[in-house]
């Protein structure tokens, strides 16, 4: 099979007016087109909703009967540790299901876990940072990160941590406020480099940047 990767996808740009017969043409020569092959996926279904439950890979259904019936049937817990006497190792899954999605997101191998639910984490990320630093009690969230974020932050604030919370949508900071905060974490570490603004930017206005160009971002 031919290796894909994201240099090679070509984005689409053709017509607007796409119907059924363009809407084939694009499926036929995706690149990705025979991934869907490697899933249980009905015949007569079009799956989009991915991000809450993704299609079940073929393939998976075998293997979690395996850590069913040998690794635990069997295992006991002996498989949470790796090698001896069968051991199947869980307790080095979040770091080796953790190594494959660093390739994904363009991380070193060694520098990403999996572990709990994006809410959780969330929620043990904005705590713990909370923790180290008590004397900055601000927390800073842009309107249009995904809800979880703000929800995790809500409950920190029902817990009755000490820290302020600003909804940028209902209470938008002056450029005073901003330009005080850039003045305690420093600009370069409040400016956001993710932020559809700036990756707007031209490479020769990335590299002109000062401290007041970044706070009128």
């Amino acid at each position: 099979m031919t290796k894909t990767t994201p240099d090679s996808i070509t984005p689409h740009s053709g017509p607007a007016d796409l119907g059924l017969a363009a809407a084939v043409a694009c499926d036929a020569a995706d690149p990705l087109a025979p991934m869907r092959s490697r899933f249980e996926i009905p015949d007569d279904v079009i799956y989009l909703d991915g991000n809450s439950l993704g299609v079940l890979p073929k393939g998976v259904a075998d293997r979690v009967a395996a850590s069913v019936s040998a690794e635990w049937g069997h295992g006991l817990i002996r498989s949470w540790n790796p090698g001896v006497n069968g051991g199947a190792d869980w307790i080095g899954l979040l770091r080796r299901v953790g190594g494959r999605i660093a390739r994904l997101v363009g991380a070193a191998p060694d520098t990403v876990i999996a572990a709990d639910s994006t809410s959780v984490n969330l929620f043990k990320l904005i705590a713990a940072a909370l923790a180290m630093r008590p004397g900055r009690k601000v927390v800073l969230s842009e309107p249009g990160n995904f809800p979880t974020d703000l929800y995790m932050i809500a409950g920190l604030e029902a817990q009755g941590l000490d820290h302020t919370f600003r909804d940028f949508k209902k209470q938008p900071p002056s450029g005073d406020e901003v330009g005080s905060w850039a003045d305690a974490a420093g600009w370069e570490v409040l400016l956001n480099r993710r932020g559809t603004t700036f990756r707007k930017l031209d490479e020769a206005a990335k590299a002109d940047l000062t401290r007041d160009r970044a706070i009128a971002l």
